[in-house]
């Protein structure tokens, strides 16, 4: 038989001290959820440093073709045979994307799940729902 307690004793169900809330205030002319999306992504995450220099492309590396599509994660695959990302439709209607790969550079694309299983090969077009989720594995 279990011992019994209340929700107090595990968990505090308050904070004590300063809690800090931020917010951005943002003009606009129409709404857009993929715009809105992109703007809080960009607030809460911290930014990622690569060097630049006036010769070289800002955009490289492997990305979506559809502004909406974000990629909310990009790791390694835990055996060390590819990278894993997590693409993210960021509107309220279905889009069709392709990842834009470095030319010539060989790079296979699969989708896949939380065990970066290759599931299925995707040579072009990948179908991602409204507000949905895609987990593709590239090596």
């Amino acid at each position: 038989h279990g011992q019994q307690i209340t929700i107090g004793e595990q968990l505090e169900a308050y904070q004590d001290g300063i809690i800090t809330f931020r917010y951005a205030l943002w003009p606009h002319q129409k709404y857009d959820a993929s715009k809105n999306s992109q703007l809080a992504i960009g607030l809460s995450q911290p930014l990622v440093v690569k060097p630049a220099t006036e010769n070289k492309s800002i955009l490289s590396g492997i990305y979506p073709d559809q502004p909406q599509v974000i990629v909310t994660a990009f790791k390694p695959c835990d055996d060390g045979k590819g990278r894993m990302l997590t693409l993210f439709n960021s509107s309220e209607l279905p889009v069709e994307t392709k990842l834009v790969l470095p030319e010539k550079s060989g790079i296979q694309v699969w989708k896949s799940n939380s065990g970066e299983d290759k599931t299925q090969p995707i040579s072009n077009l990948m179908k991602i729902p409204a507000w949905g989720t895609a987990v593709i594995r590239v090596e």
